[in-house]
């Protein structure tokens, strides 16, 4: 199973889970402390890779400069292996995902600039992007998530709208200057919802220069290219969407779409999407999960975190990863039992 591990401070609640992947690591991270091997302030960001034999702690310094530390440690002995430190923006905000055996994390550096640190099982750090990616406002209001790959949207020394795109473990620089338009690219926002599964491919809409609308996909094929559909003159989404899907879905392939999504009626369960982009039958875990939120973690596996009752004052949150390559379901209640609802909608688990 891949794993992928982050835990915040919140309210004085000792590292509330935001996303919660490792029921082991986060058990043996609480023993260590209890044992006097680590100090809570060792590790403000947790990351586990390498099948949960290693894991990377994070921690921000903000004086007398802004700076983070990653360190790796070795799961079982929760012995430091090596350190590293580098400048960090103010805000501290990181995006994680695991890509074959490696783990990369994606932070701003002081110069608000992409930074993607690449983690290997042999004790190993590498710089993944050599050409700088300006992210404008928070990291998290222009990263997105999507069958393990991040995507990122910014602009560059020249100005030129940028679609960064993480997959396979290599970083790709889309320059929506340089796609098919009839106008100069002037300002690019996600399509409602499209990484929510509102759409089976993840769009952004693009306004030109000269006022029309493009619609260009958020991931690339396999040829690494873009989707681009470009709009009669001020059609919005709503009024053409089907057909920008359409052609997304035939230029990218449906091996991309989402594996899993959540029914929109009452009590909103988890169900298989099928071929023709459908939504099939409820996800097969061994205990029932209503009102669901569903999130890619790769490109094999989902949480799946909701209720254990259909109205979810009445029931427990509960939780489960699924891989939709095996169809095995793989319960992390052990944290979840020891949380409420509360917890989770104030550390953004349960926030679309």
């Amino acid at each position: 199973m891949k794993k992928i591990i982050r835990f915040l401070t919140f309210n004085g609640v000792f590292f509330i889970p935001a996303i919660i992947l490792s029921v082991m690591l986060w058990n043996g991270y609480n023993d260590s402390i209890s044992e006097g091997k680590l100090k809570q302030e060792d590790i403000d960001r947790l990351y586990t890779f390498d099948e949960g034999n290693r894991f990377i702690g994070i921690t921000f310094d903000h004086v007398p400069m802004t700076q983070m530390t990653a360190s790796m440690y070795d799961t079982k002995t929760k012995q430091k292996l090596r350190s590293w430190t580098s400048g960090s923006y103010s805000f501290d905000e990181m995006s994680a995902t695991i890509q074959g055996k490696q783990l990369l994390l994606a932070s701003k550096s002081p110069a608000e600039e992409l930074e993607i640190y690449n983690y290997f099982p042999d004790d190993d750090r590498k710089e993944m992007v050599k050409k700088r990616l300006t992210i404008p406002s928070f990291l998290d209001s222009n990263t997105y998530q999507w069958n393990g790959r991040i995507i990122f949207s910014g602009g560059s020394e020249e100005t030129a709208l940028i679609l960064g795109e993480l997959k396979d473990g290599k970083f790709l620089l889309h320059n929506l200057n340089e796609e098919d338009l009839p106008a100069r690219p002037a300002r690019i926002e996600p399509v409602m919802n499209t990484f929510n599964g509102q759409t089976r491919i993840p769009i952004f809409e693009v306004t030109l220069k000269n006022d029309q609308k493009a619609f260009v996909s958020a991931i690339s094929d396999d040829k690494d290219h873009l989707s681009v559909y470009v709009a009669n003159e001020e059609d919005q989404f709503s009024i053409m969407g089907d057909a920008v899907e359409k052609q997304m879905r035939q230029d990218i392939g449906k091996e991309q779409e989402m594996a899993v999504d959540v029914e929109r009626e009452y009590p909103k369960r988890a169900r298989l999407v099928n071929a023709d982009g459908e939504l099939g039958e409820i996800v097969p875990t061994p205990e029932a999960v209503y009102q669901a939120n569903v999130y890619q973690l790769n490109n094999e596996e989902v949480l799946i975190a909701g209720s254990t009752e259909e109205d979810d004052a009445k029931g427990k949150p509960t939780g489960f990863i699924y891989n939709h390559n095996t169809g095995k379901a793989t319960s992390v209640d052990p944290i979840f039992n020891s949380l409420s609802f509360k917890s989770f909608e104030d550390s953004g688990i349960f926030v679309p």
